[in-house]
């Protein structure tokens, strides 16, 4: 028979209620840890729930959906020279190959010619792809000249010929699109739009409303000394002194910069134009995540896009996650891949000159196709 003594009971009588208590006590804490953890994550939900909410409604601002039929567009002086007839001996592309690639976005920015009294759509004087890898993590920038002369493909069954930047005044955005997709087998993703006014309001939403850009002193004196569209809109360039080197330009030098080609030909414009968005872009990239999303909401209302809000977020998120810059610009058509014609028709804006690009489709479809996505 085992006997204990009392003072071997009392211990473990004892040890046993504190251990007991340790563990209820150790159990309370846990369950409040696990308490606090839940109310923490709830919080975060939340937070996060209405700051998507927050963000999505604001996105809403945006204009989406306008369809051709609001545009009430004339293209009476357009039928009357260019048509469905191939003047100049353009193969059609119905054989070339649409790539896709999950790393490749591609954006359609189109800047077009609508001022006021204007109809819906104007021809557009800035077609340029805006195309984001996550792969390599760089943005390029790729211009096609307005003047390039390509099959327009309004619908599935109406092709007509002429250049390329008549596809927003023969069909809206949509149309434009579809002939670029359809030329060159390159998926458009989507595509944002701006006009004059739209152009020069966005970018009075940047910080100080300025841009820094790189002049030649040929570029400053004839800014300084032709008026364009600046008169048109009730501006003056009565008191620019814009002068060689950085200058800080206001949005209505911007935009008459981007417009320039006086001086040199439209191959310099757009290389103006893609130095404009390189420099819109270096300026949002040194701003916070908050300043970037809060330039976001005041800019949408300044344009039309058929992106979805969900994409404009994750764009924008990928873009400032990865700390992307624009490494690359390029145009199409490609150096030695066409001729360029100059037309005087009288059924054409009164028998004024038509400059035309006359591409080698095959070279400038196996250029774009390889350098956006990167094939051998």
């Amino acid at each position: 028979m085992l006997l204990f003594s009392a003072h071997q009971i009392y211990t473990k009588h004892f040890t046993g209620d504190i251990m007991s208590d340790i563990n209820r006590k150790h159990g309370k804490r846990k369950f409040l840890f696990v308490k606090i953890l839940i109310l923490i994550v709830l919080v975060l939900a939340i937070a996060c729930g209405c700051a998507y909410y927050y963000l999505n409604s604001e996105l809403n601002k945006i204009n989406r959906n306008v369809s051709i039929e609001d545009s009430e567009y004339d293209i009476t002086e357009v039928l009357n020279y260019f048509g469905t007839d191939d003047k100049y001996g353009i193969t059609e592309t119905d054989d070339v190959e649409l790539l896709n690639d999950s790393h490749v976005k591609n954006i359609l920015l189109i800047g077009q010619d609508r001022r006021t009294g204007d109809k819906k759509y104007q021809r557009s004087d800035v077609i340029m792809i805006y195309s984001i890898n996550t792969k390599t993590d760089e943005i390029s920038l790729v211009s096609i000249m307005r003047d390039l002369y390509v099959p327009i493909y309004v619908s599935e069954d109406e092709i007509m010929y002429g250049p390329i930047n008549y596809s927003l005044l023969r069909g809206g955005p949509t149309c434009l699109c579809k002939t670029i997709e359809s030329d060159f087998g390159i998926t458009l993703d989507g595509y944002m739009l701006v006009d004059f006014y739209q152009f020069v309001d966005a970018l009075n939403e940047l910080e100080d409303g300025t841009l820094d850009i790189e002049l030649t002193q040929e570029e400053a004196d004839y800014l300084n000394t032709h008026n364009s569209w600046e008169s048109q809109a009730g501006a003056t360039n009565i008191d620019w002194t814009l002068h060689e080197g950085t200058n800080t330009m206001s949005s209505e030098q911007v935009l008459s910069y981007c417009r320039l080609r006086y001086i040199d030909n439209d191959f310099h414009r757009v290389e103006r134009q893609q130095a404009t968005i390189n420099a819109i872009y270096n300026k949002l990239s040194k701003e916070d995540i908050k300043e970037i999303l809060q330039y976001i909401n005041d800019v949408l209302p300044h344009m039309y896009t058929d992106l979805t809000n969900k994409e404009i977020i994750k764009y924008a998120y990928t873009m400032y996650k990865s700390g992307m810059k624009i490494k690359n610009t390029y145009r199409l058509p490609i150096d030695d891949s066409y001729t360029q014609e100059i037309v005087n028709d009288e059924n054409y804006a009164n028998g004024s000159d038509l400059h035309l690009i006359i591409p080698d489709m095959d070279k400038n479809v196996e250029a774009i196709q390889k350098y956006l996505y990167d094939y051998d």
